[in-house]
Formats: structure tokens, sequence, C-alpha cells
């Protein structure tokens, strides 16, 4: 049998970031990492990855505050965000609206999780542990991982294990699920036209397209399309013309520089974040559609809240119900906010008919003339 404070299952991003923000206010806290397989630590002059993010002001000042903010010259920078409807209708953001350098900045997966483990290999509270858990049980004292050749105990465990989350099952968290006829697609390419610092992203009828800008003259796709399947197995020079054409050439010719990959959408909404000794956060707590890019931010905003708590307070007191119904009391409603104006966005553009076509592209004319209106809306997701 071995004993940690906190196990924690799955180490992407948001599993990372909470691990190195709660190892480093509390040094004496001894935690147990449940990953897969060892992460692979990239060779960073390598190929682009394509799966890019979006993050937020906010939370790079998080990240940096950790120690887990990558080098500047690896990230893209969104200064404007110009949104088209399916109609004549527009709506830009500009960061100088409220007086902020960038909207937010991308991000390769593999290059911002490298850095986040170069700097947990650093810390000897963390351990990480290459087993797969058969069974999750909890009584009021602890809460006991099985796994074939061992036994784990913990005053809590977190969920950090994706959207498929087996600590969701086993928590017996409420959940409701709901499958989007679309995939997303993501791919990389380069641009015959310089992107500017300006993410696009148009609204079409079934279909919800966004260009993102990378560092140099390159952008990544992120392609919410019912025929994913289709356009996915297009050879290079097609998908190049397919996306350029979707985007009305905005950016002129592209040429793909990653391979096309697909994802499944879905809305996974939780009654609540946690159950005894079991906490959630990132996509095991919520998923929700790419279109706002949110998802990792909300994830981040979980990261971050919940070691706050957990610092504060003594290591027997860890599996505390009370502390964990803060966490909940702090956390769903903007999850919930996020995640139903997110899937009203996608149902408004994904709805034909002359009355509903007539009025989503007129309030994206209406919000664009409204300064104070925009700002609001860049303040809530910076």
């Amino acid at each position: 049998m071995k004993n940690f404070y906190i196990v924690v299952v799955g180490g992407g991003l948001v599993g990372a970031a909470f691990v190195l923000d709660l190892a480093l206010q509390n040094p004496k806290l001894e935690i147990g990492v449940f990953e897969k397989r060892p992460a692979q630590l990239i060779n960073l002059s390598d190929k682009l990855d394509n799966k890019i993010y979006a993050i937020s002001p906010h939370n790079l000042k998080y990240l940096a505050k950790i120690g887990g903010l990558p080098n500047e010259n690896k990230m893209g920078i969104i200064q404007k965000m110009d949104i088209f409807g399916d109609g004549k209708s527009n709506l830009l953001f500009d960061a100088k609206l409220a007086k902020q350098f960038f909207l937010a900045k991308t991000v390769e997966y593999s290059y911002l999780h490298n850095y986040l483990y170069e700097k947990l290999n650093d810390l000897i509270n963390v351990h990480f542990i290459y087993e797969q858990i058969n069974s999750i049980e909890v009584t009021s004292h602890c809460a006991s991982l099985t796994c074939d050749n061992n036994l784990y105990t913990a005053q809590l465990v977190v969920g950090s294990d994706g959207a498929n989350s087996v600590v969701r099952e086993y928590a017996g968290v409420d959940t409701q699920n709901i499958i989007y006829e679309q995939g997303g697609i993501v791919a990389n390419f380069e641009c015959e036209v310089p992107h500017k610092n300006i993410a696009y992203q148009w609204f079409n009828l079934s279909n919800i397209l966004a260009y993102l800008p990378l560092p140099g003259n390159r952008i990544s796709i992120v392609w919410a399309h019912p025929g994913y399947q289709d356009i996915i197995n297009l050879d290079n020079t097609n998908l190049s013309d397919k996306v350029a054409a979707a985007g009305k050439y905005k950016l002129g010719k592209l040429r793909l520089i990653t391979p096309a990959a697909v994802f499944p959408l879905r809305l996974n909404m939780v009654k609540k974040l946690y159950a005894k000794r079991i906490v959630l956060i990132g996509d095991a707590a919520h998923t929700l559609h790419p279109l706002a890019g949110q998802g990792v931010n909300l994830g981040f905003e979980d990261a971050n809240e919940l070691a706050s708590i957990l610092a504060m307070v003594s290591n027997y007191q860890l599996g505390d119900e009370s502390l964990l119904a803060r966490y909940n009391a702090k956390r769903l409603p903007a999850i919930r906010q996020m995640q139903l104006t997110c899937h009203a966005l996608h149902n408004i553009f994904n709805t034909n008919g002359l009355p509903i076509t007539y009025i989503r592209n007129m309030g994206l004319n209406l919000v664009n003339h409204f300064s104070e209106i925009k700002k609001h809306l860049i303040y809530r997701v910076i």
C-alpha cells in the first residue's frame, strides 16, 4: 500500500498545472499523479502540433505565476477577432477597445505540456504512477485506488482525466450529455497573406470555422463541421483549397503543414463537481462546443481555484466535503454560463429559416455598433 495526501488522475495541461500550483504552495504535500505512460518530452524544434489552444490573458498570468509560461517566441498573438455571420453581418473585437495588448495567445499543446512537465520533474513531492486503475472506493477516512499490483490511498482524488473521465464514473456524478452532429477538424497551414495577429471566425449554417494566428505566417484552424469525415480524407492540396475557400480567401491561398485530425464535439454538464473525497477539474468536469475556444481556459480556472482552496488547509483536511462544496460554488456557475452560451450560439447558427437568419445577423451587426457592449464581452472572456 502506498499513501498520498492527494492523487491526481490525468496529467494533461489542466492536471499538470494544478499539480504544479499546489505542489509549489505546499512542498510537504505528497502528490501522486496517475498517467497511462511517461510523458514524451519533445524536441521543441520539431514540427508544429495540430492541437493549438488560445490562452486568455488571465490564464497566461496564472501560468506565469506557477512558472509554466513557455517562450513568448513560440506563442501566437490574437490582437483582433473578426467574426462573420452567414449573411452580411460582421462583429470585430479589438484588444485596444479594452485597453489590452492582446485578446489571447496561441500555443501548441505539446510545447506547453513539455514546459509544465519540466517544472514538475524538478519537484520531489510529485510522484508519477503508470498503472491502470481498476476501482476507486471511498470511506469516511480515505479514498482507495486499486490497481493490478498495488493499492494507493489518498485524502482526496482529483479527476483530470478528460471528457471520458473514469474518475467521474466512479464518483457517480450525474452528467447530461449532448452529442453535436459535427466533428472538430484541426490542422495548421501556411498562409499567402499575413494574418497580422487577427483571428477570424465564420458562422455558417451547420458549420463554424475559425482561423487562429500562429508565430510567423501560419495559422491553426478549428472547423466544426457535420461532413468532417469527407473533409479529413481529402488530399493536402484539396484540403488546403477547401479551407481557403471556406475562409473566403481572407488569407489568400493556404498550404497544409500538419496532417488534419478530428475530435468529437459534445456538451457534458455535470450536476456538481464533486462527490465524497473526489473532485473534478478540466474536461472531466465540463466539455462545451469549441466555438468560443474557452475549454482549456475554464480548466485552468478550475486548477487555480481548487489549488488556492486546498493550499489554505492542513493536509488532514484535504478531503473535507465543505472545501469541495466551496470549489463547486465558485466554479459551477461560471462553467454553466459558458456552456449554455456556447450551446445557444451553436443552436442559433445551426437553425435555418428567414426569421432566425435575419435576427442572428442583425444581432451581430447591432453589437458591432456598440463599443461598450463589445468591451463588456471582451472582459468576460479575458
